[in-house]
């Protein structure tokens, strides 16, 4: 019987006045946000680098990269979806993209 890895995907949000990243896999998902108005390109991936690190797990560990598609900042949104573009085809990963207002209605409270 073989064991298949786990799956992880990463998340990525640079939509707002926040740099949001998230890790999901086995186990409950990993969060990092910073507050940051402007100047998401300049700090993207020093910080994914460190938040991937920080739990250790490698670029090559990556089985997919989701990331928000807006509404939101337009500049914001081009430099997440780059990146997660790139980042895709460098691990020859599938990036999808997840509206902002979908991604909300996932992790909101739930209604009875």
């Amino acid at each position: 019987m073989s064991s298949r890895p786990a799956r992880k995907i990463l998340f990525i949000d640079t939509s707002g006045p926040k740099l949001q990243l998230a890790l999901a896999g086995a186990g409950p998902p990993l969060v990092y946000v910073e507050d940051i108005a402007r100047g998401h390109a300049e700090i993207l991936f020093d910080r994914l680098a460190r938040f991937l690190s920080g739990n250790e797990t490698s670029y090559k560990d990556l089985t997919r990269i989701g990331v928000t598609t807006g509404p939101g900042s337009f500049t914001g949104l081009r430099i997440g979806i780059s990146a997660a573009r790139g980042l895709g085809l460098a691990l020859d990963i599938s990036v999808i993209g997840v509206p902002n207002l979908i991604a909300l209605s996932l992790c909101g409270p739930k209604n009875p």
